[in-house]
């Protein structure tokens, strides 16, 4: 008639960037810089082919430059910051439940999702809430479809 499961979760350093994404990540998570390159010129503070530099570099079709603040680099630095500094304490917790409504095929349905990725900072822009809620139709024993 009814399910309710839960779970809770408690790791140290458990989490890393790659897990933030899924299928698909800026190229900057991977060392790739990503945003408009810079083939002219000399720019201070920029990266230089995937390595972050100090100082004037001359920029060429052959080294391209590329600023940092046009790209995903800052953002994806914080993140790695957040959750690779070997000092990340995660908490997490789950709950998911369905009702089926008697005398019908009808089956309602809810998950709620709480994790912080590093509570150990205060304004953590990784941490999360969600929850999603649906209807599922049950065809025979064995399917059902749900929206």
């Amino acid at each position: 008639m009814w399910n309710l499961a839960g779970e809770f979760d408690y790791g140290s350093n458990a989490v890393s960037l790659g897990n933030t994404f899924s299928a698909s990540a800026p190229s900057d998570a991977f060392g790739i810089p990503s945003g408009p390159a810079i083939n002219v010129g000399t720019k201070g503070n920029q990266f230089l082919t995937g390595a972050p530099l100090t100082g004037k570099v001359a920029c060429s079709a052959t080294t391209p430059c590329y600023n940092s603040f046009a790209s995903y680099g800052p953002q994806t630095a914080v993140y790695r910051a957040i959750l690779q500094n070997g000092r990340a304490r995660n908490i997490g917790l789950d709950f998911f439940g369905h009702f089926n409504i008697p005398n019908t095929r009808l089956s309602v349905f809810g998950l709620f999702q709480w994790f912080m990725p590093n509570d150990n900072i205060t304004e953590n822009p990784l941490d999360f809430q969600r929850f999603i809620v649906g209807v599922a139709y049950r065809y025979n024993e064995y399917l059902r479809c749900s929206r």
